[in-house]
């Protein structure tokens, strides 16, 4: 996940989605964030992180967290290693 190539692709992904222009919050919208924020921490480019975790503010869904432990604890120190 930490490969600059990963990393690049992340985030033209958010680039085409949830940081694009056009992207409009709809029904479910948190967990497109909750999900790049995920990825983008354990890519370890915590300043794109941060910006989900922003745009989230303190909306946490259960995808993607449950998949790495329980999703409110997980979430939070996600969070944390993003702002440390």
């Amino acid at each position: 996940m930490a490969r600059p190539d990963v990393r690049a692709e992340l985030r033209a992904a958010a680039d085409r989605s949830v940081r694009h222009p056009a992207y409009r919050r709809r029904p479910g919208w948190p967990e497109d964030h909750n999900v790049f924020a995920c990825a983008f921490v354990l890519a370890g480019d915590h300043v794109a992180a941060r910006e989900r975790f922003e745009a989230l503010g303190d909306l946490v869904t259960e995808t993607p967290w449950r998949y790495l432990g329980d999703p409110g604890g997980i979430c939070a120190r996600m969070r944390q290693l993003a702002y440390a």
